[in-house]
C-alpha cells in the first residue's frame, strides 16, 4: 500500500524511474506511470457496490476523453467498459452489473483490466492470485507475462513459489520486513528460497546442494 501512495512511509523513499515519488499522493503516481494490483481486491480494489462502468472509472475520472462539457459521457465509458469485458473474458451480464455479483476471479479480472488499461510503466501485483480457481489464475498469469513482453517493469509479490520461479527474472526474498537477498531466477531452487525465507544467511544457503 506505501508503493500505491494509499499509506504513508514511515521511513525510506520511493523512487520511479529515477524520480522520488515518497511523497506523491496516489493519483500522482498513477499519472506518473505507476499500477496497482492490490491483494485484497473486495477491500482495495473495487467498491464492490458499484457497477463495472464505475469501478473502471475510478482512476481515470481525471482525464478529460470522459467528459462532455461537465458531465461524463456515459455512453462513452459503457462501451470502454464493454470492450473490456469481453477483452478480459469477464462472466458479468454487461458494464452495469455490479461488482459484488461477480466471482472472484472475474473481480480480479476487473482489476487487471483496470490497471492494465492505463498504459502503466510499472506496475505492482500483490498476491495477485490469491483465493482464485486454477482457470483464473492461469488466466492472470498470462496477463502478467504479457506485459512483461510489452516491456513494462513488473514487481510481482507473492507466497506461491510455483508462481515466483514460473514468472520471475529476479528473485528478492524478504525475512522479518527486510530483503535478505536478490538473485536471478536460476541461481535459486524451493529449498534455498525455503532457507532464506526461513531467516537462513544468504552464506549458508549458497553451501546446500
Amino acid at each position: 500500500d506505501a508503493l500505491s501512495g494509499y499509506r504513508r512511509l514511515s521511513e525510506g523513499k520511493i523512487l520511479l524511474n529515477g524520480q522520488d515519488i515518497s511523497n506523491t499522493d496516489a493519483r500522482e503516481r498513477i499519472r506518473l506511470g505507476l499500477g496497482y494490483v492490490p491483494s485484497d481486491r473486495q477491500r482495495f480494489g473495487l467498491i464492490m457496490p458499484m457497477k463495472l462502468t464505475e469501478n473502471m472509472f475510478l482512476k481515470r475520472s481525471y482525464e478529460r476523453v470522459w467528459r462532455r462539457r461537465a458531465l461524463i459521457d456515459q455512453k462513452r465509458l459503457d462501451a470502454y467498459t464493454a470492450e473490456k469485458i469481453r477483452a478480459y473474458d469477464i462472466k458479468a451480464t454487461g458494464p452495469d452489473a455490479v461488482a459484488r455479483s461477480l466471482s472472484g476471479g472475474n473481480q480480479q479480472k476487473v482489476v487487471l483490466a483496470r490497471e492494465v488499461d492505463l498504459g502503466s510503466k510499472v506496475i505492482v501485483f500483490d498476491q495477485p492470485t490469491r483465493g482464485l480457481d486454477l482457470g483464473a489464475m492461469d488466466n492472470i498469469h498470462r496477463t502478467i507475462l504479457n506485459e512483461k513482453r510489452q516491456g513494462k517493469a513488473i514487481l510481482l509479490i507473492s507466497t506461491e513459489l510455483s508462481e515466483i520461479f514460473g514468472l520471475s527474472d529476479r528473485i528478492a526474498v524478504i525475512y522479518r520486513g527486510e530483503i535478505v537477498g536478490i538473485y536471478r531466477n536460476h541461481d535459486l531452487d524451493t529449498q534455498k528460497i525455503g532457507l532464506l525465507m526461513a531467516g537462513y544467511t544468504p552464506g549458508a544457503v549458497s553451501e546446500t546442494r
